[in-house]
């Protein structure tokens, strides 16, 4: 009988994987979201970075790619895995994910961050420079001034 070197080979690495379960396997990597917390609350247009902690038990992580909902938004190839995320100007619900693949390619089930994008409020505090402590006719014309600093987004400008 005879047999054929490429034949004796994958027998071998088929008897060895039988008796050695594990053996030919890639352990799936693990990823989490380590910041912001599940639920938090964060204000439109503000730039917060996701973070996440990564762990493969047979290797090494390659890369941490990062999504909301299935658009991709970026990857990091370092630890600490971070991405610098814009939210939205739309208030809402909003859905993040991070995927974590190893040196030989397995991928993690994703790490799941539900984040609500709230409308920024503006507290207005109005105070009189001076009294006149005089009683105005109805539908007497009233001239009022306000200003504000500090605010960087437009939608607050007047």
């Amino acid at each position: 009988m005879r047999y054929s070197f490429a034949g004796v080979v994958a027998l071998f690495i088929w008897l060895l994987a039988a008796a050695l379960p594990g053996w030919a396997t890639n352990a799936v990597p693990t990823v989490a979201f380590t910041s912001p917390s599940e639920g938090a609350s964060l204000g439109v247009s503000t730039t917060y970075t996701l973070n996440a902690s990564a762990a493969d038990a047979d290797g090494t992580i390659a890369k941490v790619q990062f999504f909301e909902g299935t658009v991709f938004l970026g990857e990091d190839v370092v630890a600490p895995f971070t991405y610098s995320w814009t939210a939205p100007n739309t208030p809402g619900t909003y859905t993040l994910s991070a995927v974590a693949t190893d040196n030989l390619g397995a991928t993690s089930a994703p790490a799941v961050l539900h984040i609500t994008v709230t409308a920024k409020t503006l507290a207005l505090a109005l105070s009189a420079t001076s009294s006149l402590n005089v009683p105005l006719p109805v539908n007497t014309p009233v001239t009022l001034t306000a200003s504000a600093s500090g605010f960087t987004n437009p939608q607050y400008l007047f």
